[in-house]
């Protein structure tokens, strides 16, 4: 992958999860309500705390040559938007789904570009 797509996807990797972990942290001590109390307050906070961490290490491990974990980064993404748009949409869920289709758009339009480039080397 390019050099700027690289640090473009790990920007938003790390975007993700510092979105994740700071809304996870503040629906965790109750400052952040999503509909949820008690309990299921927590759940919740957590659940973000978990989902921040896998972007974290999604945005730390992704595109270094294993495939196996860039095609885990990518369900990871696309669970995720799929999720922001299940229930009711709020403003937590605009911002995860733009950046979730900013991760989602990247690698094909890096894939198209280096389709392009292999074409015309003919």
């Amino acid at each position: 992958m390019g050099g700027m797509m690289l640090i473009a996807q790990r920007a938003l990797f790390g975007v993700a999860a510092a979105f994740w972990l700071l809304t996870g942290t503040l629906a965790l001590f109750g400052v952040l309500h999503l509909g949820a109390t008690g309990a299921g307050a927590r759940v919740l906070g957590v659940l973000m705390l978990g989902n921040g961490a896998a972007f974290a290490l999604a945005g730390w491990l992704a595109l270094r040559g294993y495939r196996l974990v860039d095609l885990a980064s990518l369900v990871l993404v696309a669970a995720n938007a799929v999720l922001s748009v299940t229930d009711e949409i709020g403003l937590v869920d605009v911002l995860s789904l733009g950046v979730n289709v900013g991760l989602l758009a990247l690698p094909v339009v890096n894939l198209r570009r280096q389709s392009v480039i292999y074409w015309r080397r003919e």
